[in-house]
């Protein structure tokens, strides 16, 4: 049932409520208001109630309110994560959700408790990715000896992108999956039935625009994949490698180490035949060099594992007259240097050329 991964956070594929054992400490985020009207947060109050209760804690963003569990029916309490002001907001500060975490650690550490069970706290109604949010958890919690373990639905939907015809966007029989980059050069060389709406879109198929790893290999879990499938993405991973040092930073590399091994197995497991184009340089930020270098790195050891996946070793003499120098519309262009340009689309469609003709016909 769990996806054990040796470490202090871990996933299990189950109801939130069916399975954690009434001595696992709760919790789940809310607004200061307390109104829990929207996710999973309906269901804690209706299960749960004292709303007044909570409210009298006067908690603000960034605090924790407490359910005693002697007042639920529970042997350990629930946790009121306090991380936006109002229920109904797009979502919390970043600094105001880690503040929340690091004080239910306290919490917990100060009441005993060694197991806390929630949802995919943070992501949902309240739109934070899931792979930095999973990164902070193991960061707050990696010496504590609070264990973390976070349900998730066992039923995921069938798509979250209905309108995606199997298959596409593909190129010479292969179907294509990825970031920003596989979205350009879908667009450049691939062939798709449904014809996108925008005259730049955000997604093709199963190429989205700001995709990471993590969130591509949630997506592809209830998806229907070809046979044969083509995956360039990391480049947002190594842009977030950038951002952010020290703990954080460390915390995110231990998530894209699983997440690597992750998406190799399920594409290994449910594919013929995988390609996974290495990731181009980043020339905007020079420091994203040691990053792309190290994730690289973990993407060449994947045929090691899995006979079926040939990895595409590409960017070697690349400059940055392989990227776009500006992007966005006329009137309001940017600096880029991140993404391909024509002539950096070419050199990829080249090297997956030769990639795909040393595969046997199927």
């Amino acid at each position: 049932m769990a996806q054990h991964r040796g470490e202090k956070v871990q996933e299990i594929k189950a109801d939130l409520f069916a399975y954690a054992r009434s001595n696992y400490a709760l919790a789940h985020c809310v607004g200061a208001d307390l109104k829990m009207g929207k996710g999973i947060a309906v269901e804690f109050k209706h299960r749960f109630g004292h709303q007044q209760y909570l409210l009298d804690q006067g908690k603000v963003p960034g605090q924790v309110a407490v359910l005693p569990g002697n007042m639920c029916n529970r042997e350990a309490p629930i946790f009121y994560l306090v991380s936006k002001a109002l229920s109904y907001s797009y979502g919390p500060r970043w600094q105001d959700f880690v503040s929340c975490l690091q004080e239910l650690r306290q919490l917990c550490e100060q009441m005993g408790i060694k197991y806390v069970a929630m949802p995919r706290i943070g992501c949902y109604n309240d739109h934070l990715e899931w792979c930095n949010v999973e990164a902070e958890l193991y960061r707050i919690f990696q010496f504590s000896p609070v264990s973390v373990f976070v349900f998730t639905p066992p039923v995921l939907p069938t798509h979250r992108f209905p309108d995606v015809h199997v298959g596409e966007p593909s190129y010479k029989g292969f179907q294509l999956l990825g970031d920003s980059q596989m979205l350009r050069f879908s667009q450049t060389f691939g062939s798709y039935q449904q014809q996108p709406r925008e005259r730049f879109p955000r997604r093709l198929g199963l190429c989205l625009s700001g995709q990471r790893m993590k969130s591509l290999q949630f997506i592809i879990q209830p998806a229907q994949l070809h046979h044969s499938v083509i995956v360039l993405i990391g480049t947002n991973d190594v842009l977030q490698l950038y951002k952010y040092g020290g703990d954080f930073r460390r915390a995110i590399r231990h998530t894209l180490r699983t997440t690597v091994r992750q998406l190799g197995k399920t594409l290994a497991s449910r594919c013929t035949r995988v390609i996974v184009p290495c990731i181009p340089p980043v020339p905007a930020h020079a420091e994203c060099t040691e990053h792309v270098v190290w994730l690289n790195g973990l993407i060449e050891h994947l045929p090691k594992f899995h006979a079926n996946i040939q990895v595409v070793k590409w960017t070697e003499n690349m400059d940055v007259s392989f990227f776009e120098s500006v992007m966005g519309p006329p009137g309001n262009q940017r600096q880029d240097l991140i993404h391909l340009n024509y002539r950096g689309l070419e050199l990829l469609k080249t090297s997956l050329d030769q990639s795909i003709s040393s595969f046997p016909p199927l």
